[in-house]
């Protein structure tokens, strides 16, 4: 045996363990208690900040950002149908330019290429004539343009969709009179389907 060495009776060994235990507390408490007295997020009051200012504007930011993506989605859409109706129109007059083009339709046409609404109007109403007499001679049954599509099929007639929505238009000048906003884009909208319709017919 060492006489250098120290021989600790269990009491002691306890009463060190203890003294250990008590200093590793006292010094756990003297680093993360300021901590926590100071400045830790999340918090009680951190967590109302967060519930009623941050969490709100989150929420705002999301809001504005779909509906700013939503008005952008429907400009594009809108543009779509613009440049669908411009390649309609100019595929329908290169077909004319190599038979030529019906003087009532080219009448017709004129009017719709008018910067006055009212000739717009009066094409219109001109053009859903013209499909009038055009379904009669074909042979389609009803006392009236709109009692034929009625009684037409697109596997007999394809252009249906396109003489319903032009139609429309139609009797909503008819009925409506000056109180119906006829827009710049629907008259051309309206042009490039009538003569999608006579396209497909042969009429023009």
């Amino acid at each position: 045996m060492n006489p250098n060495e120290v021989i600790l009776i269990p009491s002691q060994v306890e009463e060190r363990f203890i003294g250990g235990v008590t200093s590793g507390y006292t010094d756990f408490q003297g680093f993360f208690l300021p901590l926590w007295e100071s400045d830790i997020p999340f918090r009680g009051n951190d967590i109302r900040v967060f519930t009623w200012i941050i969490f709100p504007l989150l929420v705002f930011i999301f809001i504005i950002g779909i509906v700013s993506y939503g008005a952008k989605h429907s400009a594009l859409v809108k543009r779509e149908f613009e440049i669908l109706d411009e390649k309609i129109l100019a595929f329908a007059r290169r077909k004319q330019a190599d038979r030529g083009v019906p003087p009532r339709w080219q009448a017709i046409t004129d009017l719709f290429q008018s910067q006055n609404s009212s000739d717009w109007r009066l094409a219109i109403l001109e053009a859903d004539a013209m499909l009038d007499e055009v379904t009669r001679e074909l042979g389609y049954q009803g006392e009236s343009l709109g009692e034929r599509l009625m009684g037409m099929n697109r596997d007999t007639f394809p252009a249906l969709s396109a003489a319903w929505e032009a139609h429309k238009v139609r009797n909503k000048i008819a009925h409506q009179g000056m109180d119906f906003q006829l827009s710049s884009r629907d008259a051309r909208r309206t042009h490039a389907l009538f003569q999608y319709i006579f396209e497909l017919l042969g009429k023009i």
